[in-house]
């Protein structure tokens, strides 16, 4: 008896270090993961073109909230566990992310639909959220956006898994 309970407590400890070192060490040394929002500077011409582009054919906030949630998930998806794989994805600045067509990690996702809505100057960072759950052993990011007077989960990472834009990942 005293033995199973020693089991449980070291399984316990290390699952509590496990689960600390993803949700408090992640957001300290992961760009864009942090406790705080990072300010939005130096965006690419392309981008701005881009931006200027979905403005002008959108009629409102809400039309140009999807066009550009339409345009990311048809260039960028996310892959479960590739993120290991490609962990230098975590570290690179928007300008090299642009440029590659594929796999994006959560973090860098939310950051691009971040550039796209606030630039457009129809959103502010107040109607941006950013969120963090636990999903298959690791963290995973996505966004609440206010738009029509509600916040709305916004998840373009998990989109090729079937999860609409509207909707956030399940935990596992």
């Amino acid at each position: 008896m005293n033995v199973l309970l020693i089991l449980l407590g070291f399984i316990g400890f290390f699952l509590f270090l496990y689960i600390g070192g993803f949700f408090v060490g992640s957001r300290i040394f992961i760009p864009h993961m942090g406790f705080r929002k990072e300010n939005i500077t130096d965006v690419p011409t392309s981008i701005k073109r881009m931006i200027t582009h979905f403005k002008k054919r959108a009629h409102d906030r809400k039309a140009y909230f999807y066009a550009v949630c339409t345009f990311l998930t048809r260039h960028f998806h996310g892959e479960k566990r590739r993120v290991w794989k490609e962990f230098s994805l975590l570290f690179k600045d928007i300008r090299y992310l642009w440029k590659k067509k594929g796999f994006l990690p959560c973090t860098q996702f939310c950051h691009l639909l971040r550039i796209f809505l606030v630039k457009s100057g129809l959103f502010r960072e107040e109607d941006i959220k950013i969120h963090h759950m636990f999903h298959s052993f690791s963290i995973h990011q996505y966004l609440l956006v206010r738009v029509d007077k509600r916040w709305m989960p916004v998840d373009l990472w998990a989109y090729r898994y079937g999860v609409p834009i509207g909707k956030k990942l399940d935990y596992f």
